[in-house]
């Protein structure tokens, strides 16, 4: 319907995970309505570019950064330029992909404007509650861009050289949420939360305590080895109130295997310090690498039981890996025959893959009694921490929020999302019940979405 409403000259399509499928509908349909050039960019881009490249058929393609290639590369279409001289993208000629020299990185990111939200229906994507929430309307934040570690499953989105934004410029925008849309939770989707050093954690938090008025929450996924407990008290100061650290196993043997340096020792003592001070934790759990064992898993199962006496927003669940294509596991895995079809075939399935589902089981043990022992592993777990918190077992349905965080909150600017909170938290994300569905019609009912003239989606 949009295309037939405007006539564009460009389609821009950008995405972070492989529904490749999709994209290529998306591809086709516009050919069929619209004369506009359509380029693509996204982070599944640079591992793949050729296989996916003769697959959705595209016109151009970027890779890496986005913010200055496109504007370049839209210059010189417009401008009847040569193609060539732009850095950083891809196109069809020759009947074959051609892939220009790679574009510098933006080595400074504060010059990076931040989001058009007003362009978008970002009143009703602030009204998304997440687990451990105040109850506050919230916004996704990246304050970093790469991930220094090696992790063998992991093939980061912005590469492993890590630019990191200002404290200056990350408080300016979460001013500037809290200002115009009243967004007091905000959420970090850095690969790891502000350029996975101490250093960088510390001068944040010691200059939203020194600037900021306004008090706001935070979570964000780190590495537990660039964590003390001093650091963990200055996070909580600022704000922080939940933290996602990638445990993955806790087996020594399949931590060495993952290149994973984590201190199992040092996770202790991480997470008794959170517990004490009010910082929830989140633990990344995964299995299928090619040693794990029936032994391995009792190792991690084990170590997990450790930390059922303290507090988490619901029990610890082990999750599967997908080899990614392009990273060292899948390499491995195909060098090793464990992935026995060829690399576009593999790279469409995982359109229908997903974490919680074993499709390629790259360890020596009998694929269903894999999954056998990862469930009944889980469900001793939940069972070991549910003993130990019958209460939470009793209102686990319900207790999705911060009840201290939410009244400490309590203000007339707060008024309206504690009462959609509430009522998401009665509805247990469930739309279809009744209580559900007085959710859906109270927050969403009176922002219908219509098309600007700009072509997105606004709010009317």
């Amino acid at each position: 319907n949009i295309l037939k409403q405007y006539n564009y000259d460009f389609l821009l399509i950008g995405g972070v995970f492989p529904r490749y499928k999709h994209l290529k509908q998306i591809i086709e349909v516009s050919r069929k309505i619209s004369k506009a050039e359509i380029i693509i960019g996204g982070s599944y881009l640079k591992a793949s570019l050729k296989i996916l490249a003769n697959y959705l058929k595209a016109d151009y393609y970027v890779i890496g950064d986005g913010e200055e290639v496109i504007l370049n590369l839209l210059e010189h279409i417009i401008e009847k330029r040569p193609i060539k001289d732009v850095n950083g993208i891809a196109y069809h000629k020759d009947n074959d992909v051609w892939l220009n020299k790679p574009a510098v990185p933006m080595l400074n990111i504060d010059d990076i404007p931040f989001p058009a939200r007003d362009l978008s229906n970002f009143d009703c994507y602030k009204r998304y509650f997440p687990l451990g929430n105040p109850l506050l309307y919230s916004a996704h934040i990246i304050s970093s861009r790469g991930c220094p570690f090696q992790c063998l499953f992991c093939n980061p989105t912005f590469g492993r050289n890590v630019r990191v934004r200002s404290p200056e410029n990350i408080l300016e925008e979460i001013l500037l949420l809290q200002r115009d849309y009243n967004c007091n939770f905000i959420v970090f989707y850095d690969e790891v939360v502000l350029g996975a050093t101490k250093k960088n954690i510390t001068n944040f938090c010691e200059y939203v305590l020194l600037k900021n008025k306004q008090k706001f929450y935070w979570a964000g996924s780190t590495n537990s080895r660039i964590l003390d407990k001093k650091t963990l008290s200055l996070m909580k100061r600022a704000g922080c109130i939940r933290i996602s650290l990638g445990i993955e196993s806790g087996s020594q043997t399949i931590l060495n295997e993952m290149r994973k340096k984590n201190n199992l020792g040092q996770i202790k003592e991480i997470v008794a310090h959170c517990d004490s001070i009010g910082i929830e934790t989140v633990f990344s759990l995964l299995t299928n690498t090619f040693s794990e064992t029936e032994d391995t898993l009792i190792e991690t199962k084990n170590y997990l039981t450790h930390f059922s006496k303290f507090f988490f927003r619901t029990p610890f669940s082990i999750n599967y890996i997908v080899p990614m294509y392009g990273t060292d596991i899948y390499n491995e895995a195909k060098k090793r025959g464990l992935i026995d079809c060829d690399d576009l075939e593999y790279i469409l399935s995982l359109d229908d893959e997903s974490r919680y589902e074993l499709k390629y089981n790259l360890t020596n043990i009998e694929t269903k009694s894999f999954i056998k022992l990862v469930n009944g592993i889980n469900q001793e777990l939940a069972e070991d921490y549910f003993g130990k918190h019958r209460m939470q077992w009793l209102i686990s349905k319900y207790n999705h929020f911060r009840l201290k965080e939410t009244l400490i909150s309590l203000s007339l600017n707060n008024v309206r999302p504690l009462f959609e909170g509430l009522l998401w938290t009665l509805c247990g994300g469930d739309e279809k019940s009744v209580i559900g569905k007085a959710y859906k019609r109270f927050v969403y009912g009176s922002k219908k979405c219509v098309v600007g003239h700009n072509g997105l989606i606004k709010k009317s």
